[in-house]
């Protein structure tokens, strides 16, 4: 028997393979071997979506369901249609009803007259695994039944706060034209249909979204609850507000505006209170408010809030049919636990400024002119907010002294259109960023609508 010699080189190299050895998953090689079988059914399971109309005009993607009688796509990629087109990898067309619409959670399905495109694909039924291959297919940029690899990125990402929903992140490239295909298992398995791209972008960028197939079943089953409009716009208690607001570090969510009439105003829900826990469960993430409404057993929910000094339990009425909206008020619980508040007490030699100081002239409560080099215009102040509250203390129409600015400033202010907003800024800090100019990224929720 020949013995191995190790030049130089192998002796470098060698200790490197065994480290990259120990970072391979067990069981990788098995889960990196596609079956062709099953992934030719998933394509030709996968169909383009088109208008109904004359125009034929493309729409998205769509997976066979089931039996091959109906279809799962995105909501988004029907919209308000009735009916559209479906065509499979082989030219065939049909004409399907839509049936089912969860505009919410972005789940539809349409009815096809019979099953002449074939089989639904087999759902995954096993739990998923971080890194774990998928394959996206779809119609990306309308090239009909395309396939991309990648791997599980992430489980359970829910990247809407609004939406009740957990996402599965993936890498494979989606793009415009991919919303509604297949996301598949090396099996050909359907793990879900994908819906997101990174928000404000039209184009793959490494992160892609697809909705579970457990959701996609439990929506064809009917067994999901509504998701309730409630009238609310939200924003997360970070770091500077809480320190503005002399509260404990990222609790609960800061109410921004409160629609006129809506379910949160008609249960006494103001802008400006701090939405502490729904029916008991204390909001720790910014997409608990939805998660928790959507847990609900009945038709209301209970919501602890803070509204200056003051915990309140009001009772949130959900919209259910042949009912109405009746506000059962709310009432004083008593003042937060030393746990909840937490008051930074001046600090003596401590920076002072004030908002004149910082370019806001003021005309009562409303703002007359404003500095473009200022903090507070680059948190989003504008000429003709009505400032109602500094550091969640109420400005009065007249009587009010304007105390001295000691660190992050939380403005509650009321725009020229009356909706209300909070214009959050530090002005001795040297990191403020550029002037917002509406909307937030989803991966970087600033602002939530339910």
């Amino acid at each position: 028997m020949q013995t191995l010699k190790l030049t130089r080189q192998m002796r470098y190299i060698l200790p490197f393979l065994s480290l990259l050895a120990l970072t391979i998953p067990a069981g990788a090689t098995a889960l990196c071997r596609p079956d062709q079988a099953g992934l030719k059914r998933a394509m030709a399971a996968t169909l383009v979506v088109a208008g109904a109309d004359r125009d034929r005009r493309f729409l998205g993607s769509a997976v066979l369901w089931n039996d091959g009688r109906f279809a799962v796509t995105a909501a988004h990629v029907v919209g308000e249609r009735r009916r559209v087109r479906l065509r499979n990898a082989f030219g065939l067309e049909v004409i399907a009803e839509v049936v089912i619409l969860d505009a919410a959670r972005d789940v539809a399905f349409v009815k096809l007259a019979e099953a002449i495109l074939g089989r639904g694909l087999a759902l995954r039924r096993t739990e998923l695994a971080l890194g774990e291959p998928v394959f996206a297919i779809g119609a990306p940029f309308e090239a009909d039944q395309t396939l991309t690899g990648g791997i599980i990125s992430a489980k359970g990402r829910q990247i809407d706060p609004a939406v009740p929903v957990y996402l599965i992140q993936h890498d494979a490239a989606i793009n415009v034209g991919s919303s509604g295909g297949a996301l598949v298992d090396c099996d050909g398995n359907l793990l879900g249909i994908n819906a997101e791209l990174v928000r404000n972008s039209r184009f793959y960028a490494g992160l892609s979204y697809a909705l579970p197939a457990a959701l996609l079943e439990a929506t064809f089953d009917g067994v999901l609850q509504d998701v309730p409009v409630i009238g609310l716009r939200l924003r997360p208690v970070d770091g500077m507000i809480a320190e503005a607001l002399g509260i404990a570090d990222r609790m609960g969510l800061l109410v921004d505006y409160v629609v006129p009439g809506s379910a949160a105003d008609t249960a006494g829900i103001r802008a400006g209170d701090i939405i502490l826990a729904i029916d008991g469960r204390a909001i720790q993430r910014e997409g608990d408010f939805a998660l928790f409404i959507d847990d609900r057993t009945g038709s209301q929910s209970d919501v602890t809030l803070m509204r200056g000094q003051d915990k309140f339990l009001v009772t949130l009425k959900f919209i259910i049919e042949g009912d109405s909206l009746i506000s059962s008020g709310s009432y004083v619980l008593g003042a937060p636990t030393a746990a909840l508040l937490n008051h930074v007490a001046p600090v003596p030699g401590k920076r002072c400024t004030s908002l004149k100081d910082l370019g806001v002239i003021l005309r009562g409560r409303r703002v007359s002119e404003l500095a473009p080099t200022s903090p507070a215009y680059l948190a989003g102040l504008s000429v003709g907010d009505e400032i109602l509250a500094i550091d969640g203390v109420p400005v009065g129409d007249a009587g009010f002294v304007w105390p001295e600015i000691e660190g992050p400033v939380v403005l509650l202010v009321r725009g020229a259109g009356g909706q209300t907003r909070h214009v959050v800024f530090d002005p001795f800090s040297n990191e403020q960023g550029m002037r917002p100019i509406g909307g937030a990224v989803v991966l970087d929720p600033v602002v939530i609508t339910l």
